[in-house]
């Protein structure tokens, strides 16, 4: 009965371990409490988005902001997805299409500013 609470544990422990997401911590915020840096780096890039969500992620290297968006592209509504540093760095890009029929997203790399 201990060898199985002891594999049980043991197991436990290593799926936790598994599923850790690098000391990361998540939470939502309001888009008017963005940092100022982050709202005019993404403002540069795209002057005419809309700021829809906000998601405040702490790392070990420091703070990252998730922010979706809502840009017209070609006639087409597009939702991004975009990290920025919080000194306004813009480190990466998801696009997604809203009439795309498959489920993919167009990804890329921020600005080597």
């Amino acid at each position: 009965m201990k060898k199985l609470l002891l594999l049980a544990i043991a197991s436990l422990g290593v799926c936790s371990a598994l599923h850790a997401d690098d000391d990361k911590n998540e939470k939502e915020i309001a888009v008017k409490d963005l940092p100022k840096a982050v709202v005019d780096a993404i403002k540069a890039k795209y002057p005419k988005a809309e700021i829809e969500e906000a998601e405040e992620i702490t790392t070990k290297e420091g703070k990252i902001y998730e922010v979706e968006l809502e840009i017209e592209e070609e006639g087409k509504e597009v939702e991004l997805e975009i990290e920025v540093s919080a000194a306004g760095k813009i480190l990466k890009i998801e696009k997604e299409h809203e009439d795309d029929d498959d489920d993919e997203d167009d990804e890329e790399e921020g600005d080597d500013d």
